[in-house]
């Protein structure tokens, strides 16, 4: 649900109150999901306004990745949102503008993080001892190694030391 409430905030919405969630499992094998929602909200001009949302997670083979689609605005009443305001509350209170901005403060720090390690990664890969090409990571039965990049042609590889690993770790690949 705060996918949707996450996605309007970006958008300039605010005083958001998801009217209305419908859960959908398809039954043909693969159990793909759709998730339907409503909202009331107020436009970044502030005029209030219902919107749909819809998600689709497909889980059969070949399947498109998960998407979440925020549709058009339709104007409302007042009335009509302040009725929909009063009985299921509002979804973007301060508290939860404050959870988000904390949020998307570590996630941007875990990618400059990830960033970090991958680069330092990239400064410390070896040559192959075989062809003289760049090595990348590889997992293997035994863990993590260096392996040739032209592999199959070239089966060069390499151990892997314990400071690239924990590079390896921290999010870099």
């Amino acid at each position: 649900m705060y996918e949707v409430v996450d996605q309007l905030i970006a958008k300039g919405y605010s005083d958001i109150c998801i009217e209305r969630y419908v859960h959908k499992e398809e039954s043909r094998g693969y159990q793909d999901e759709d998730e339907y929602w409503t909202a009331v909200a107020r436009n970044p001009a502030g005029a209030p306004v219902r919107v749909s949302a819809e998600k689709h997670t497909g889980f059969s083979p070949g399947a498109v990745p998960a998407y979440l689609e925020v549709g058009s605005d339709q104007p409302i009443s007042e009335e009509d949102y302040d009725g929909v305001r009063a009985e299921k509350g509002i979804a973007d209170t301060d508290e939860y503008r404050r959870q988000l901005a904390a949020r998307l403060g570590r996630e941007e720090s875990i990618r400059r993080e990830r960033a970090a390690a991958t680069a330092k990664l990239n400064q410390i890969r070896p040559a192959c001892p075989a062809c003289s090409r760049q090595m990348v990571p590889r997992s293997g039965l035994r863990g993590w190694f260096w392996g040739c990049d032209s592999f199959p042609k070239c089966r060069g590889t390499k151990n892997m030391s314990g400071h690239a690993q924990s590079l390896l770790k921290r999010g870099a690949s």
